[in-house]
């Protein structure tokens, strides 16, 4: 983990994470998995500044929140 990232994001979620709770059945409903993959896209955003490789995540997180939203 980057030095720095704890500082910035107040609430990390990664796809360890998801998956790891997806695994162990912690997902009661769709919103709540809806929650944390919309958290983790958030916090990339947050934390890659417009312009490094990582922001290319910009170019699909809307179509895919618009996705979320709707299951």
């Amino acid at each position: 983990m980057l030095l720095d990232y704890l500082k910035t994001i107040t609430s990390p979620m990664d796809l360890g994470t998801i998956k790891l709770k997806m695994d162990r059945r912690k997902y009661r409903t769709i919103a709540e998995f809806n929650a944390d993959v919309t958290l983790m896209l958030h916090n990339c955003l947050h934390y890659n500044e417009e312009g490094c490789e990582v922001s290319v995540v910009r170019v699909s997180y809307f179509p895919l929140s618009a996705f979320l939203s709707k299951i």
